[in-house]
Parts: C-alpha cells; sequence; structure tokens
C-alpha cells in the first residue's frame, strides 16, 4: 500500500530516487529516473577520476624511487671507483643507512678499518644523523653530521623542532666513542658557535 502510494505522488517518486529535499516537489516518474542516471553516471566518473589520480600518484613515487635508487647506485660506484686506485681523495654525501653499507662493503678491509664493523655500527645510528660523507683522504675518512632540528634527521618527517643541546652534546660524545671503538686513528670534532655539527673518523 505504501509503494503504491509512492508512485502515484510525484513527490513519492521523488523520495523513492533519493533526491534532495529540494528536489523533491513536483517530480514525475521519468525525471526522477533522469536524475537517477545523471547521479549514477556522475557518480561513475568521480570514482574514475579518484582511480586515474592514484594511479598518476603510485607512478610519480614509483619514478621518484626509481631515480633515488639509481643515484644511490652511482654513489656506491664512485666510491668502488675511488678505492680502486681512481683518487686518494673524495667525498660524497650519503643519506641512508642501506647505501652506506653498500659503500663499506665496497671499501672492504683496509688496514684496522673494517667495513663490515663500520657498516654495522655506524649504520644503526643513521636516524640520529643528518649524512654521512663518506671519502678518501690517502685512506678512510667519515665525517658524520649532526643536526640541530628533528627535521634534519635522515629519513625524518618531523616538523622543524630544534633538538635540544645536551641532547646533541651527547650525540657528538656517543659517536667520538664508537670512532674509538672502530679503531679510527684520528676523531676530531668541528664546531659552529660552539655547538657541535660534524665529527671526523679517519684510519691510516
Amino acid at each position: 500500500m505504501t509503494e503504491m502510494t509512492i508512485k502515484r505522488t510525484p513527490s513519492g517518486w521523488a523520495v523513492a530516487a533519493g533526491l534532495p529535499h529540494y528536489l523533491q516537489e513536483f517530480k514525475t516518474k521519468r525525471e526522477c529516473q533522469a536524475w537517477i542516471d545523471r547521479a549514477a553516471a556522475q557518480q561513475a566518473l568521480n570514482v574514475q577520476h579518484r582511480a586515474e589520480k592514484a594511479e598518476r600518484r603510485a607512478t610519480q613515487v614509483s619514478g621518484i624511487d626509481q631515480r633515488r635508487r639509481a643515484a644511490n647506485d652511482k654513489t656506491v660506484e664512485f666510491v668502488r671507483l675511488g678505492y680502486a686506485g681512481a683518487s686518494l681523495h673524495f667525498r660524497t654525501q650519503v643519506t641512508d643507512a642501506d647505501t652506506f653499507r653498500r659503500c663499506m662493503e665496497a671499501i672492504g678491509g683496509y688496514n684496522r678499518f673494517s667495513g663490515t664493523a663500520v657498516a654495522e655500527a655506524i649504520g644503526g645510528m643513521f636516524g640520529e644523523l643528518m649524512s654521512i660523507d663518506v671519502g678518501r683522504e690517502s685512506s678512510v675518512v667519515l665525517y658524520l653530521h649532526l643536526p640541530f632540528t628533528a627535521q634534519q634527521r635522515a629519513g625524518s618527517r618531523e616538523g622543524c623542532i630544534p633538538i635540544p643541546e645536551a641532547e646533541r652534546e651527547e650525540l657528538e660524545r656517543r659517536v667520538m666513542a664508537l670512532g674509538r671503538e672502530l679503531h679510527a686513528d684520528e676523531i676530531s670534532a668541528e664546531r659552529f658557535q660552539d655547538r657541535p655539527y660534524k665529527v671526523r673518523l679517519w684510519w691510516d
């Protein structure tokens, strides 16, 4: 009975079609069906647009990842060539633990320097560091950059929050202690306005 009442009244068709309140007066069955068809077509179009947007975003991210991997591969090859005799003096920046590990593998063992030990010990600190310069000053040298803000930490998505000076001083002490454990022959810290920002480790 209710169904027949809805079908016999124009506003009933509008209610059955799910039209907004302001469109529910004086709508025939044909007009309601047309509205339903248009709404369904628009919904399908919206779904298609969202899918296309997600696909473009995925493609962009994939492209960025591929370029980053290619750049990291070139960094590792650069280090390998340097230690194969191409240069006695060079430095290149590394910003992630995996690339650092591969660079250490490319260097291998060098007097008291152990690439495996360094990769394991220092690689685990990457989330606290800004970056590491891997290089050669006749023999192995590393420059570990200490961040001033949380945002500067490698791989961080944090905001530009200053790191307390006590925490930065402690990080400097830990890095230098680690250098001693790894048998670095020279360990020194560089400061800006008496604030530590870089630690140099060099193996003879």
